[in-house]
């Protein structure tokens, strides 16, 4: 086993209610793990707010009163009362930050490879004094780019949160950092703005379409709403990284309409895979059951990676120009008129 440079490994968050398969899947594959035994694990059980979450919510508390094996520590937090999905999870993640200096996140339907806390925790340390560096992957979009020695490539335009790691002190400098001012400020910046449609088409609809009121938005309760979309924008507004694996390490089982943040989405496997069009729950992983020294790509294969996102979140032209239009008639009519008009 490599050294452990900084001498402690990350912590593991999970939060959940209800899915008992989705957690029982997502425990069950970090205790494959040979890191696990090195790793403390935190799950965070918040209160169902309706009584049709009651039957998976008790089936989890049952899991978890058994006792989960295969770890340092197993710490089970259970909220008397409902925070809701995003408050569950920033509860955790304040928790966690103020006892560790690096930790990793995933929402409870997520399954990982047998290497994936070996290669988390072996990614953290080899960027940890590295600044340009916020955080790691685990999970790669699905491309067909291969390598030859290289296991690694990094985007500053997507932040994946399908299992991220990252540092304590990293994240929190960033969540600070993350006000309305800031947001409105990219926002306002045409010079970013063209260069965010060019560089990440899709990431430029989705934050135009938020700010204008068109899809949900993205400052709520004069906060900025702390998701992978503004994890994004932060990372290309500070040309800060995100390290991904060039094989994915996690599969993500969310798109079955049982959680917060993920739609059901209907495959059709006579069309092009994009981000609307994936079956992500047969995602190929990476089997293999350890591995070898981080290696970053070269600069040739790390454009590879950089077409490939763009072609997964591939936009219609269609809708980039009604998207650009959007931005710019906000720009001259004000973001208070353009969500009258949107509504």
């Amino acid at each position: 086993m490599m050294d452990n440079m900084s001498g402690k490994y990350a912590a593991i968050i999970i939060p959940t209610l209800c899915r008992y398969d989705h957690l029982k899947r997502c425990v069950e594959s970090l205790q494959n793990n040979s890191y696990a035994r090195y790793s403390e694990l935190y799950i965070g059980l918040d209160y169902p707010p309706e009584d049709k979450y009651l039957d998976g919510y008790k089936k989890i508390e049952q899991y978890l009163d058994l006792g989960i094996d295969g770890f340092a520590n197993v710490f089970i937090i259970k909220q008397d009362h409902n925070l809701g999905a995003v408050r569950n999870m920033s509860y955790l993640i304040k928790m966690v930050m103020k006892r560790h200096d690096t930790f990793i996140f995933s929402e409870d339907d997520n399954e990982f490879s047998a290497n994936y806390l070996e290669f988390m925790n072996k990614t953290l340390w080899k960027y940890n004094n590295n600044e340009n560096v916020v955080a790691v992957s685990g999970y790669n979009y699905p491309m067909s780019v291969k390598t030859t020695n290289a296991n690694v490539y990094y985007s500053n335009t997507y932040f994946s949160a399908f299992g991220f790691g990252t540092w304590s002190k990293k994240f929190g400098n960033m969540l600070d950092e993350m006000t309305v001012s800031w947001l409105n400020g990219v926002y306002n910046d045409s010079d970013t703005m063209k260069k965010l449609m060019k560089a990440a088409p899709n990431q430029y609809c989705n934050f135009v379409k938020s700010m204008v009121g068109y899809t949900a938005q993205i400052v709520r309760n004069d906060e900025v709403w702390k998701m992978d979309l503004t994890y994004g924008l932060y990372m290309f507004s500070h040309d800060l990284k995100m390290i991904f694996p060039t094989i994915s390490k996690v599969r993500n089982w969310g798109y079955d309409g049982s959680g917060v943040n993920c739609d059901v989405m209907d495959y059709d496997n006579t069309k092009p895979i994009t981000h609307r069009n994936y079956n992500f729950d047969c995602q190929e992983l990476d089997y293999n059951l350890s591995m070898r020294e981080i290696v970053e790509v070269s600069h040739d294969e790390e454009k590879l990676f950089s077409d490939g996102i763009k072609d997964f979140f591939y936009i219609p032209n269609r809708e980039l120009i009604k998207t650009y239009f959007a931005y710019n008639a906000s720009r001259l009519l004000g973001l208070k008129m353009m969500r009258k008009i949107i509504r």
